[in-house]
């Protein structure tokens, strides 16, 4: 979870998601798969979801969090050393998710298909 300087004191303190829940929040829209994601997620912990803004695409929330519009979920390994986003830690445990691959056997890999089974096989 990010956040822009507005909320550089969250940083400083792990929330639940109870305490998430009363920042305006920045998401992925409603017909995604995160969105659903994150919705259950609340919900599992009988917390309603709500959201702020809604973005058609992810690198959209980074912006939006860095001019101070709300705080979102984002994958720190895509987050540069911007002293304009600070990490908010939380003690939100995530459900594990499988990823599954479909190969036609039939067909030769090429190079950037083989990159790829090797990223998710790690």
């Amino acid at each position: 979870m990010i956040g822009g300087k507005e909320y550089e004191s969250l940083s400083n303190q792990i929330l639940d998601i109870q305490q998430i829940s009363y920042y305006p929040f920045i998401t992925l829209g409603k017909n995604t798969s995160t969105y659903t994601y994150y919705s259950n997620l609340f919900l599992n912990h009988q917390i309603p979801f709500h959201t702020d803004l809604e973005v058609a695409t992810a690198d959209q929330i980074l912006p939006l969090v860095k001019h101070n519009l709300g705080i979102g979920f984002y994958p720190k390994e895509l987050i540069s050393k911007d002293s304009d986003i600070f990490e908010i830690h939380t003690n939100i445990k995530n459900p594990e998710r499988d990823i599954l691959l479909v190969q036609d056997a039939s067909r030769a890999t090429n190079i950037a298909t083989q990159k790829f089974i090797d990223t998710l096989s790690l």
